[in-house]
């Protein structure tokens, strides 16, 4: 793994037990706290079954992504997502309940 290209999230017991994630869930957003997608999860041990010292989990860093993940634009973000070089770096998002573009 690529110095700085992720995150590794720790989870913490809960009243129910630990929060994590189980297969299936590789690509699930990490958000921060102004609830915008930075991260998403690409590996790591957690599992219901795993361990206290294995209840981590590794999220890649979108902002490594977005030039860094590789010299093709097929591996980088930003080809995708700002081809006109606006240097537009984030969007708002908009709730579920707001009517659907026309």
């Amino acid at each position: 793994m690529p110095d700085n290209s992720h995150w590794q999230a720790n989870w913490v017991a809960t009243v129910t037990n630990h929060g994590i994630t189980e297969g299936g869930s590789s690509g699930s957003p990490l958000f921060n706290s102004a609830g915008r997608i930075v991260g998403k999860l690409s590996g790591g041990p957690s599992s219901c079954g795993a361990v206290a010292a294995d209840k981590n989990d590794f999220y890649g860093k979108i902002s490594y992504d977005w030039v860094t993940n590789g010299a093709a634009a097929s591996q980088q973000l930003k080809p995708w997502l700002d081809p006109a070089n606006t240097g537009t770096t984030s969007i708002a998002g908009r709730a579920a309940c707001c009517s659907r573009l026309p």
